[in-house]
């Protein structure tokens, strides 16, 4: 609502008046109302595999021991739910490295020895590690 202030001069003195122009507001279409009504109630579709991690993380977690006191096996958990959550399996075998055996640390300890010698005492241990990192991952190529 837009007021108006008039000053007008009549002969017996001067008279103020206030008067009111009410002016309609046009409804237009603004870009902000042209996206609500394309999109509406619309809401985004989810992909499968954000589905199935919302899915995973809904599921109850693997209890530590059975009903029978026996420790829960994660592998056999993977194993009964690979075909619920075929993406996440790919990354649990790919980040699951369970070594079976102690003998690759046995192997870097063995190396470690062999690379620290009495002529060898002022490599530093930042040495050590570039130098048995490059030893394992040269014989990880050559297979």
């Amino acid at each position: 609502m837009i007021e108006k202030n008039t000053s007008e001069q009549h002969s017996g003195g001067s008279c103020t008046s206030r008067s009111s122009v009410t002016i309609p507001f046009r409804n237009e279409p603004s870009a902000w109302g042209i996206l609500d009504e394309i999109m509406g109630d619309k809401q985004p579709q989810a992909s499968p595999i954000s589905r199935e991690i919302e899915s995973y993380f809904q599921d109850d977690v693997l209890p530590r021991r059975d009903d029978d006191g026996n420790s829960s096996n994660v592998l056999n958990w993977w194993k009964t739910f690979r075909h619920i959550y075929p993406n996440l399996v790919k990354i649990f075998r790919i980040n699951c490295n369970i070594v079976a055996t102690s003998v690759p640390c046995e192997r870097i300890f063995s190396k470690a020895g062999n690379l620290i010698s009495e002529k060898r005492t002022r490599l530093s241990s930042e040495k050590v590690e570039l130098i048995l990192f490059l030893n394992a991952n040269l014989e990880s190529s050559d297979q």
